[in-house]
């Protein structure tokens, strides 16, 4: 299946059930969901039913009269197909898609330009993720998504294309907004662009993107060379639709963290803000890259901070090559720092430039011990790492309250750990495996003291929207 959907759009007739193109994204049509309700059965009965009725009326006009088909000599029976047309036509053809507003509902016709661009993406990752039995053989490009939409929308536009992604074998999409860049986690960029009239292509792996750029930067000599260009963009038009957004009447809250791992951490703790707080949690990168967006953010916030209603916070791990940097702590923008405090065996959150660099700490160092060790030590059996499984089952894993603390083994061991973590695609899964513990975990753990910090700094205008916990770990055990 093939599915394209351009940016001049008939936003009315594209989502109405009975296209063509819906029902390309349910990877079903109406006669097929209409011939799951109405049974051959049904149909023989109904045409039975009418041919009694037509024989009837015959009897009760003494067989001089009848009604029947002209130059017939036997009664048609009504098909499937016309059964199936007609419903189509009184029962679906007059329904438009609504969107809900508060207690009411909009029709799609009354909503804005992008409202209608927002719903046209939204109805296919529905579809795609929720009722198409599998994506596999479906390829969708879609012409300039961003299209019509207001700066703050389109991050969560291409979070959704990021979505939809993954619920097909391929999706396409061409687009003049860079700010997808730093936010979508895998894939490749094709960037197409007119040199001495002559199309020019470079070709980007965006999971590594950064070091990509870095790279053909070192090995141009051309002054305007493309790969600045690209960065910059990307930065400036992701920045944009963060602040456009944290200016919103109804603002956004964002916490921005280094990589993929960590937001898969981090959603599962924010999972309720997430829900019903417009809070969104984006990895970036590295520390560097924390960096460099806080320096941008606090220039733009320097010029407009009367405008700022939402907050965001930036949060990086503390590496054996620490990125220091001064901060000035903002109502509205908190840049800190992940890092073990031995004395209190918590998790401080300190500011780039605290000379508090040591231990490493990683967020793999700041979990609740137990779901942790139990993540890893089920990821370790998954792949048949079995010295890990054996070391892990050695450690009590509620001694210590932190995942950190908890790992108190041999400096051999550990070595053996980290290794097994760094190889590819194990962090991932290890986050995987956690998020799934703690889903299933009957009463949860209180959350780490990191973890209310960052709540409370980020919705203490709203006491409610924070989760409290000042009992003990040992009196929740």
């Amino acid at each position: 299946d093939y599915l394209y959907i351009p940016k001049e759009l008939d936003s009315e007739t594209f989502t109405k059930l009975e296209n063509q193109e819906v029902q390309v994204l349910m990877g079903e049509g109406l006669n097929h969901i209409l011939g799951k309700i109405i049974s051959d059965q049904q149909i023989t009965a109904i045409n039975t039913g009418l041919n009694q009725f037509i024989t009837q009326i015959s009897n009760e006009l003494d067989d001089l009269y009848t009604y029947r088909m002209p130059n017939r000599d036997r009664q048609v029976r009504i098909k499937r197909t016309e059964i199936f047309d007609l419903l189509i036509e009184s029962y679906f053809s007059i329904k438009t898609l609504h969107k809900r507003q508060g207690d009411h509902w909009l029709e799609i016709n009354a909503l804005s330009s992008g409202e209608k661009q927002k719903a046209i993406i939204d109805i296919a990752k529905g579809l795609l993720k929720n009722h198409r039995q599998t994506g596999e053989n479906l390829i969708i490009a879609i012409d300039e998504p961003e299209s019509s939409l207001h700066m703050s929308a389109c991050f969560d536009q291409f979070q959704a294309l990021y979505e939809i992604s993954k619920n097909c074998m391929q999706s396409l999409f061409s687009t003049h907004w860079y700010g997808f860049l730093p936010i979508v986690e895998s894939g490749t960029a094709t960037v197409i662009r007119r040199e001495n009239d002559e199309h020019q292509v470079d070709l980007l792996d965006i999971s590594s993107h950064r070091e990509e750029i870095r790279e053909m930067r070192d090995a141009s000599s051309r002054e305007n060379i493309l790969p600045y260009n690209i960065r910059l963009k990307s930065i400036n038009d992701f920045i944009q639709s963060i602040v456009s957004s944290v200016c919103a009447p109804d603002p956004y809250y964002w916490i921005l963290c280094e990589g993929s791992t960590e937001k898969l951490y981090l959603s599962e703790y924010f999972k309720e803000e997430i829900k019903k707080h417009k809070l969104r949690i984006v990895p970036v990168g590295g520390a560097a890259d924390i960096k460099r967006i806080n320096n941008h953010l606090m220039v733009i916030y320097d010029d407009s901070k009367i405008e700022f209603k939402g907050k965001i916070i930036l949060l990086s791990d503390t590496d054996t090559k620490l990125v220091s940097y001064a901060v000035s702590d903002s109502p509205h923008i908190r840049c800190r720092r992940l890092i073990m405090n031995r004395t209190t065996k918590e998790i401080d959150l300190v500011k780039p430039d605290s000379d508090i660099s040591s231990p490493v700490t990683a967020i793999e160092d700041c979990l609740e011990s137990e779901l942790f060790i139990n993540a890893l030590k089920n990821t370790a059996i998954e792949n048949e790492a079995i010295n890990i499984s054996t070391i892990l089952s050695s450690i009590d894993n509620t001694s210590e309250a932190l995942s950190g603390f908890a790992l108190d083994l041999k400096p051999t061991e550990l070595d053996e750990i980290k290794l097994f973590l760094n190889q590819e695609g194990i962090k991932y899964k290890v986050a995987k495996e956690y998020s799934r513990l703690q889903q299933s975990h009957e009463s949860p753990p209180p959350l780490a003291k990191w973890i209310l910090e960052i709540k409370e700094w980020l919705y203490e205008s709203n006491s409610r929207n924070v989760r409290r916990s000042k009992t003990p770990r040992a009196a929740h055990k």
